[in-house]
């Protein structure tokens, strides 16, 4: 799956916890376990965001004996990397060189993240 829309912040949370809970789940029981945590939403808010999830691909929904059954499309693993490639593509032009170099800009690598990313660059080059 392609990521065809950045997620905003509430999406990638509903989403969140879409994974968290790891079975399929009705629009009020989800509703609810959000308003546990103090969101007080209504139903038509969490609604939109349901809606907009599933039209851009990252929600499949089931009929449950009563009630439509929400659940990821995607695992939380596939969408960080997409997402990650999606960023690296559009801000840094796929290019791991201009992203490392933003990322660290005038600053200097500890002794241990150098030595983790020395470790991941022979890791890469060990798959090829």
């Amino acid at each position: 799956m392609s990521i065809p829309t950045l997620l905003t912040d509430t999406e990638y949370e509903v989403l969140s916890k879409l994974w968290e809970i790891g079975t399929p789940i009705s629009m009020k029981d989800l509703l609810d376990e959000f308003n546990k945590e103090g969101r007080n939403w209504k139903m038509p808010t969490l609604k939109t965001f349901l809606t907009r999830l599933l039209n851009a691909g990252y929600l499949d929904v089931e009929l449950g004996r009563r009630y439509y059954l929400y659940k990821p499309a995607i695992d939380r693993v596939a969408y960080e990397q997409k997402s990650a490639q999606y960023y690296l593509d559009k801000m840094y032009d796929g290019s791991y060189t201009k992203f490392l170099n933003a990322l660290i800009g005038r600053n200097s690598l500890s002794p241990e993240q150098e030595e983790t990313l020395n470790a991941w660059v022979l890791k890469c080059k060990s798959r090829k």
